[in-house]
């Protein structure tokens, strides 16, 4: 007997859209059927050198054999599980925060190699974050990178003490570059903000 349908497909493609700064919308004709559509606004796409050209790369970048310690900063849910879950898959260790406030506090508690952190969240956004962990001394050091769909204000990201952009939606060769280029450097356990 055929299953019915358990509808989440539409639910998740409109949860995809919204993290993507897009929308799904639908266009119906009585006794034809119906069309479902998203738009999303990619505007200026950065190029890979505006991105992520800042970062120090001793040597040629290749995917990153070297486990991190990652903690990846994301308001929303399926965004940042999906992140959790690639970043896995690559053989990383992952912790998540679902605001600024809480990454703070997360890298004061722990030792992180790499920090992702989406611009727009909640009680904290990515930048105020940004500036509250450069302004701790030695943690202050901490590689993070932004995360945002908003492109074009990508060199203001940099500018408030962002080391790198990666826009969304993530591209996976360009993330694996940005691994890469860490894992290359010598090792060195940023400290917390702690000083643990």
């Amino acid at each position: 007997m055929p299953r019915a349908a358990g509808g989440l497909g539409l639910s998740i493609c409109h949860e995809i859209a919204t993290a993507m700064g897009g929308k799904v919308g639908v266009t119906s004709e009585p006794g034809v059927g119906s069309s479902f559509y998203f738009e999303l606004d990619v505007g200026y796409q950065a190029s890979a050198q505006d991105s992520i050209g800042h970062l120090p790369c001793a040597a040629p970048c290749q995917v990153s054999k070297r486990p991190l310690n990652i903690l990846v900063a994301e308001d929303n849910e399926m965004s940042r599980a999906l992140m959790q879950d690639l970043l896995t898959e690559l053989g990383h260790h992952v912790t998540t925060a679902p605001d600024g406030e809480r990454a703070v506090d997360a890298v004061r508690q722990n030792r992180f190699d790499l920090v992702f952190m989406d611009v727009m969240m909640p009680r904290m956004d990515g930048i105020r974050a940004t500036r509250k962990i450069r302004e701790a001394g030695p943690a202050g050091e901490l590689p993070i990178i932004g995360c945002s769909a908003h492109v074009k204000d990508h060199k203001s990201y940099l500018s408030a003490g962002m080391d790198a952009f990666l826009p969304k939606p993530f591209e996976r060769a360009r993330l694996e570059v940005l691994l890469a280029r860490y894992a290359s450097r010598q090792r060195r356990s940023s400290p917390s903000l702690s000083g643990r």
